[in-house]
């Protein structure tokens, strides 16, 4: 569970039996991702996303008009070309330089494309662009809360 890692490695603080099962409702109830890998990542070439690692120099894979695999290390991508396209020497990859953000930190970072030229600034309509992104089989009104959430300070 990402909360439980996050307490421990940043709060030193070991999660008991009673405060994960509070914690496994509080995140089925609102529909909290429970693990790293069920997040979905932002659509490929949007603005960078503010409150998470900071965008840079990368890679993103360039073999499939469907494929928006980012990395920022050409090993981690020669392993993608060879295990999804059947491609993996240095000769025959086929990817492009882009900028990059990482969504999670650690084993279970997911990196993706970003386009840093479009900033709080630009015209795109954030709103509807983190909805497409982020919600794209959901309603805002399924993410709204009724209350808000009261953090237990111990944690």
């Amino acid at each position: 569970m990402i909360v439980v890692g996050h307490l421990k490695a940043k709060h030193d603080h070991k999660v008991t039996k009673q405060e994960k099962a509070k914690l496994d409702e509080l995140c089925s109830r609102y529909k909290i991702y429970v693990k790293p890998e069920g997040v979905p990542t932002p659509k490929a070439g949007g603005p960078p996303v503010q409150g998470i690692s900071p965008p840079i120099s990368g890679l993103t894979c360039s073999a499939a008009a469907d494929c928006n695999y980012s990395v920022c290390d050409m090993q981690t991508m020669l392993r993608h070309g060879r295990e999804k396209h059947g491609r993996g020497l240095t000769t025959n990859v086929s990817c492009r330089l882009s900028t990059v953000q990482a969504l999670f930190r650690g084993v279970s970072h997911v990196y993706f494309e970003v386009d840093d030229t479009l900033t709080s600034t630009s015209d795109i309509d954030v709103c509807a662009y983190l909805k497409r992104a982020f919600l794209p089989k959901s309603s805002v009104d399924e993410v709204t809360l009724s209350s808000p959430i009261m953090i237990n300070p111990r944690f």
